[in-house]
């Protein structure tokens, strides 16, 4: 057992390309351990936030190896900056120094702009590897995909939720705005699958331009181009899947809840998650919902503000943790007490 170590929550893990070490993150640390090792309670640290004295300013999110490079790695945090490093620069050193860095720029790189909340709008809440050149990072509102060639802007930036731009008073005053999203990449056909609210899933092929340029129902377009080379566009296909129980079909391992047919349309993501102004109703998700228990409180108290909220049953379906087959054409997902599997037509 490799233990020992860590002092808080482990949050990521993350194998080497040679299958010889990993990476373990918590809030404050990023530590490397050898799989061969003698002694399994020591580990070179590669990354410490904590402070002296006091709460830390800043958190760490997320920590992934390359998937070809065995030296190379990320770490991503709650400022909006990922980092890649090499493990050939000393390990040991007391300050690492990164040879590339990307960072989240609110009023350049985000979709949905805060004037109060624009700094919590670009906290890094995972972050992975894609193919040899590419990374992509989520943030609360939208996946975004970086060059390591060119790190200073995102080239193609896809707005998973920015219909949430209008609930952000509410969705800080509830602390969901600091809610974190899971990602998964599958390098092989360069697909990415994130978790959002009401039991529903995001899967995003940068890259790809749609067959006969329109995209169908239940697929959404992002954001394209460099700023550099505004003549070369990037294009994306988004897929919504929802974890509709009507849908439901026995499962040849029997441990999960397979979903034949789980697309939806953004306009029913919005619909299940989003209650608007003019609206007094916080009834459950018909479709997506994945508890049957009702949740205690309503959002439409008297002495609340009134503005666009969230439905309950929303956010206690958040998809906690997300999966990607290799070749991109089966996700696994997690809600608070559902794990669902989805088959991509």
């Amino acid at each position: 057992a490799f233990a020992n170590v860590h002092q808080y929550n482990i949050q990521s893990l993350s194998l080497s390309a040679d299958s010889e070490t990993f990476l373990s993150l918590d809030d404050l640390q990023v530590f490397w351990w050898h799989l061969e090792a003698q002694d399994t309670t020591k580990a070179t640290k590669l990354a410490d936030l904590k402070p002296e004295s006091g709460q830390p300013d800043i958190l760490l999110t997320a920590a992934a190896f390359h998937p070809q490079h065995g030296s190379l790695f990320l770490v991503s945090n709650s400022n909006g900056v990922c980092e890649v490093g090499d493990l050939r620069d000393p390990p040991c050193r007391r300050k690492r120094e990164y040879k590339i860095s990307f960072q989240i720029k609110p009023d350049l790189h985000n979709s949905a702009v805060h004037s109060d909340h624009n700094d919590i709008l670009s906290a890094i809440s995972a972050a992975s590897f894609m193919g040899k050149d590419f990374v992509v990072t989520r943030d609360y509102i939208s996946l975004k995909m970086w060059d390591m060639r060119n790190p200073t802007h995102p080239v193609a930036t896809c707005p998973v939720m920015d219909y949430l731009a209008p609930t952000l008073d509410f969705l800080y005053d509830k602390d969901y705005i600091f809610d974190r999203f899971p990602l998964a990449v599958d390098d092989q056909s360069l697909t990415v699958a994130t978790g959002l609210y009401a039991g529903t899933v995001a899967v995003w092929r940068p890259g790809r331009e749609p067959a006969g340029g329109s995209h169908p129902r239940g697929v959404r377009s992002g954001t394209y181009g460099t700023p550099s080379h505004p003549q070369q566009l990037l294009f994306d296909e988004v897929e919504f899947f929802c974890a509709n129980e009507a849908s439901k079909v026995p499962d040849e391992y029997g441990a999960c809840n397979a979903v034949a047919n789980g697309y939806t349309s953004l306009d029913d993501v919005v619909k299940r998650i989003v209650i608007d102004t003019a609206s007094d109703d916080d009834e459950p998700a018909t479709e997506c919902s994945t508890s049957h228990e009702p949740l205690d409180g309503e959002y439409n108290t008297s002495d609340e503000p009134v503005y666009p909220r969230m439905r309950s049953q929303a956010h206690a379906d958040r998809v906690t943790n997300v999966a990607i087959s290799q070749g991109g054409d089966r996700v696994a997902f997690t809600t608070n007490d559902h794990l669902f599997s989805f088959a991509r037509r």
